[in-house]
C-alpha cells in the first residue's frame, strides 16, 4: 500500500483504569496504514510524544487528523494539536462523536463528524 498521506489518531479516555495499549479503532487502522504513516497520541501522552507529534505535523504533506473523544475525559490536548494546523494547507480532519472542543475546529478545517467509527474507518481508508 503506498500511501502519501500522514495519519494522526488523537483519542481521549475519560481515566487511567479505562487505558488500553490499543483501541479497536488503533488496531484497524494499524493494519491498513503503514507504521511510519500514522502516530497515535492520546491524553495520557507524555512530553516527548507530543514533541514528535509537532515535526510529524510539519513535515506531512497531506495529514489526515482522526478524533476519538470521550465525552468526560481531558481533550485540552487535542485543542493544542488542532491549533497547530489550523493554516496548515491539506488537512482532512474526521472526529467520532465531536465534542463542544472539537466542533470548532471541524467548522474551521471543514472537517467531518461521525456516529461511530465503523462509518469512520469505512470513509478514510476506503
Amino acid at each position: 500500500m503506498t500511501n502519501k498521506n500522514q495519519y494522526l489518531l488523537l483519542q481521549s479516555i475519560e481515566n487511567s483504569n479505562n487505558y488500553a495499549f490499543e483501541t479497536t479503532l488503533e488496531i484497524t487502522l494499524k493494519k491498513r496504514i503503514p507504521v511510519e504513516n500514522l502516530l497515535v497520541l492520546d491524553n495520557f501522552s507524555d512530553g516527548i510524544s507530543i514533541s514528535h507529534a509537532s515535526k510529524f505535523i510539519k513535515e506531512a504533506e497531506v495529514l489526515v487528523i482522526i478524533v476519538d473523544e470521550a465525552k468526560d475525559a481531558s481533550n485540552v490536548f487535542i485543542s493544542k494539536i488542532l491549533n497547530q494546523v489550523i493554516r496548515k494547507p491539506n488537512i482532512e480532519l474526521y472526529c467520532i462523536n465531536p465534542t463542544r472542543q472539537v466542533l470548532p475546529f471541524l467548522k474551521i478545517l471543514k472537517g467531518e463528524p461521525f456516529n461511530n467509527e465503523n462509518a469512520l474507518i469505512k470513509h478514510v481508508l476506503n
